[in-house]
């Protein structure tokens, strides 16, 4: 989902809408939703407006310039923004991002980074928060943020006790990655635990 600025120049019966240099079909819900009403969308032409849009370059909503913006349209917009997020995260999950366990799915971290490029990553943040000294267990935090500036924290720990042995010598990166997953699934609203984030007792299905 991303953000188009400009200004509208023409609202064709269609309601085909041309965004200075760019055109833009609406989806066929939209259409359904507004084609009664084609007057009140021609109204617009000429306003200054930001559009979401989605990879097929079908518009969902037109919303004014965020300054002029009122509390209850942000509020609406918020929830329109997570609703799309949640419905591109589970779109985007493809049969390779999963792995099952004991008849469980799992998400992978490579899947769920894909995903959340796709649904509007802007970045990642990771911080170590335990004493950064040799004792146990290693913790991380992180903070991924959105193209929309919403934020998602998420914390990981590896311990020698919950990562197979090929992983002990490698804790820091697991619990950077554990942390990194958890806010990641925050922010793309995809439900499934991911398979780095299970110990060594949950990979052998114990």
């Amino acid at each position: 989902m991303t953000e188009k600025k400009g200004k509208i120049t023409n609202i064709r019966d269609d309601l085909t809408i041309e965004l200075e240099e760019d055109i833009y079909m609406p989806t066929e819900e939209k259409y359904n939703e507004l084609k009664d009403n084609i007057q009140q969308v021609k109204s617009k032409v000429g306003e200054e407006v930001i559009l979401l849009i989605d990879e097929n370059n079908e518009w969902y909503k037109v919303k004014k310039p965020k300054s002029q913006e009122t509390e209850t349209e942000k509020k609406e917009i918020k929830k329109l923004d997570d609703k799309m997020r949640s419905i591109d995260g589970a779109r985007h999950l493809k049969d390779e991002h999963m792995i099952s366990i004991q008849g469980t799915k799992f998400v992978k971290h490579e899947g769920l980074l894909e995903v959340a490029h796709k649904v509007g990553l802007k970045s990642i943040e990771t911080y170590r928060i335990d004493s950064s000294s040799a004792e146990e267990p290693v913790m991380f935090k992180a903070i991924v943020t959105m193209k929309d500036n919403s934020s998602f924290q998420g914390h990981g720990d590896a311990h020698s006790n919950n990562v197979n042995e090929k992983i002990k010598p490698h804790l820091i990166r697991m619990a950077e990655t554990r942390a990194v997953n958890r806010a990641l699934r925050l922010a793309t609203n995809v439900g499934y635990c991911s398979a780095e984030e299970l110990d060594k007792s949950d990979e052998n299905g114990n």
